[in-house]
């Protein structure tokens, strides 16, 4: 497949000749990080059960640990969207 591409300010042309391994290898990589998304995705749920186990059986718990609890997964939330929205590895080798 042939691009060109045009540089509107200095009216350099260019092609470019994208191979079909390239374009394998760009659905190899969607095909990957759409794994990992759905990996990320899948722990942070398990994160979220056991946390509501946690709660139902620690109902006398006191307010820092509460706090503790929710700390951590406010941390757990957080990392997954900044990996899920940089387009990172989310696997970390746990799936």
């Amino acid at each position: 497949m042939q691009i060109s591409a045009v540089d509107k300010t200095t009216g350099r042309s260019k092609n470019v000749t994208i191979t079909n391994d390239k374009v394998t290898e760009a659905k190899r990589y969607r095909e990957d990080d759409e794994r990992d998304q759905k990996c990320a995705i899948k722990l942070f749920e398990d994160e979220i059960q056991e946390s509501i186990t946690w709660l139902e059986n620690n109902k006398c718990a006191e307010q820092e640990v509460y706090d503790s609890k929710l700390r951590s997964l406010e941390q757990s939330a957080s990392q997954l969207m900044t990996r899920l929205n940089v387009g990172g590895s989310v696997r970390g080798g746990l799936c």
